[in-house]
């Protein structure tokens, strides 16, 4: 998935709180208001806080279980020169299953003699142990990008290796599906109906170009450029900032809800807010690739902190001014904006938020509003099905010696870009898609996964290297790791039954 850079270069901690923001805001955050719109104004802040907060703990243990797999990978390239050089049998060896996931660019760190010696390397022994403690420290810096697949495959196996893998390829799946029902819907809206041919009608033509457009690019290997990701992130958060001002405009005109209009809390409706929380602050599959190039790695945990309580603050005001804007209208679709004379018509908030301004007075402002999906979703879902087939490619290895490694790529591409667009064709709901997206998928990777990795590779550290890990997680107990587990069979059981009543 999306990191930092791939070229070695490094950025500082102020230009990673930069990146990190703008990797976890994404489009995903314009579903937010809807939700809103069932849980309620309480309901939703105070769900979306716990959200973030748990968010924000599983993302410390994946930053914890990274350290510990690059103080692994710098032991066993040790072992490896201390194997060549003595045949020394009291060498504790960590686990060799994992292997074939290792580069050998690693920092020359020094090794603790004491593990040769197979005695606890906390424990004081002589006056080099302060000098140990420091190298200790050193070995568990993080210098290697590995990603969660390989820390999967490291602390879990392989069974877990797979498991990963297969909910990381639905929630692209899923991911995908949403950009593939967005982007045409998008279009609709903007053009209007031609003709004979309602709106509706014109989403499926729309749909098929596209199809035809991310078909044959996905085809290809290529990244996105330094300069395309800078106009992607000025346009969307340009967007997002205008959404709010606009809102706050509506308000300060008088046509905004009362708080007695507003929706308080209902919490029939807390699965309604769930899904889309969960995919709003999904960040975790990046998180190797945008912490390893940062020169200074001191404080990480309240680098992302911080970053997710700027995260919420940022959605929080977008709901907020949104229940106040069109909370109390019943209206229930805004007009396209197709027409040559713009009349404002406020709406109940749709399932996108920037529906909302379809037909606001500037046509510039609404046309602007309703395509910054369509540029930023159509590059992004060709980078994505890339993401996809390389994944499904790695994972699916069924008769890969017979058939030709051409035949493969050219049947698991278009599978990753067109099955999307036949969800697309089923549904248009984009609404159910990131709900089942971030419900399932998401959940999986968000919470289940960093617990299990957190867990696993604590456990791997003391009974293999009898050592602790001092970049550990405060939240790496028991405790949390049952909280965790807890919230995500509740949260799961919530969706499922909400998912039910609404689309039986």
């Amino acid at each position: 998935m999306a990191g930092g850079p791939s070229d070695g270069s490094t950025y500082s901690k102020k230009t990673a709180f930069v990146y990190i923001f703008n990797l976890i805001v994404g489009v995903g955050a314009l579903a937010l208001p809807y939700g809103f719109s069932k849980a309620g104004l309480v309901l939703g802040l105070l769900f979306l806080a716990a959200i973030g907060f748990l968010a924000f703990i599983t993302t410390t243990w994946l930053i914890e279980g990274l350290s510990i797999a690059n103080f692994i990978l710098v032991n066993k390239k040790e072992e490896r020169i201390i194997g060549d050089d003595d045949d020394n049998e009291n060498y504790q060896k960590a686990p060799t299953e994992n292997d074939s996931l290792i580069n050998s660019e690693y920092s020359d760190n020094k090794i603790l003699q004491s593990n040769a010696e197979g005695r606890n390397l906390l424990e004081p022994n002589d006056s080099s142990n302060n000098n140990n403690n420091n190298n200790n420290e050193q070995q568990f810096e993080i210098n290697k990008r590995v990603e969660v697949g390989e820390m999967s495959k490291m602390f879990l196996g392989n069974i877990g290796y797979k498991v990963f893998y297969g909910v990381l390829i639905i929630y692209l799946f899923g991911d995908l599906s949403i950009y593939a029902a967005t982007v045409p819907t998008t279009l609709a809206n903007v053009t209007g109906g031609w003709g004979k041919f309602t709106d509706h009608t014109v989403y499926y033509f729309y749909l098929f170009l596209f199809a035809c457009f991310v078909g044959p690019f996905s085809l290809f290997n290529f990244q996105k450029t330094k300069y395309l990701q800078f106009a992607t992130l000025i346009t969307r958060n340009v967007a997002f900032l205008l959404m709010i001002i606009l809102s706050i405009i509506f308000i300060a005109q008088g046509n905004g809800a009362s708080i007695k209009q507003v929706p308080i809390f209902d919490i029939s409706e807390l699965a309604s807010i769930f899904g889309v929380s969960i995919y709003s602050f999904m960040t975790h599959h990046s998180i190797p690739g945008f912490l390893t190039p940062i020169s200074k790695k001191d404080r990480l945990f309240t680098l992302m902190g911080l970053d997710f309580i700027l995260v919420f603050i940022a959605y929080g005001t977008l709901c907020v001014v949104s229940l106040f804007a069109f909370g109390a209208v019943t209206n229930p679709t805004c007009a396209t904006a197709s027409t040559s004379i713009h009349t404002f018509i406020p709406c109940q908030i749709q399932s996108l938020y920037i529906y909302n301004f379809t037909s606001y007075n500037s046509k510039f402002v609404s046309d602007f509003l309703s395509l910054f999906p369509v540029f930023t979703l159509s590059t992004n879902y060709i980078l994505i099905s890339i993401t996809l087939r390389n994944n499904l490619l790695q994972l699916i290895t069924w008769k890969q010696d017979k058939i030709s490694s051409k035949i493969r790529n050219v049947v698991f591409s278009l599978t990753s870009s067109l099955i999307p667009v036949g969800v697309a064709f089923c549904t248009r709901n984009v609404s159910l898609l990131v709900n089942i997206t971030g419900s399932y998928a998401g959940l999986g990777i968000m919470f289940v996964m960093p617990a299990l990795i957190s867990f696993y590779s604590n456990k791997i550290l003391i009974e293999q290297y009898h050592i602790s890990n001092p970049k550990k997680s405060p939240f790496s107990n028991k405790f949390f790791y049952l909280l965790i587990l807890l919230i995500s069979v509740i949260c799961l059981i919530l969706a499922t039954w909400k998912i039910i009543i609404t689309y039986k």
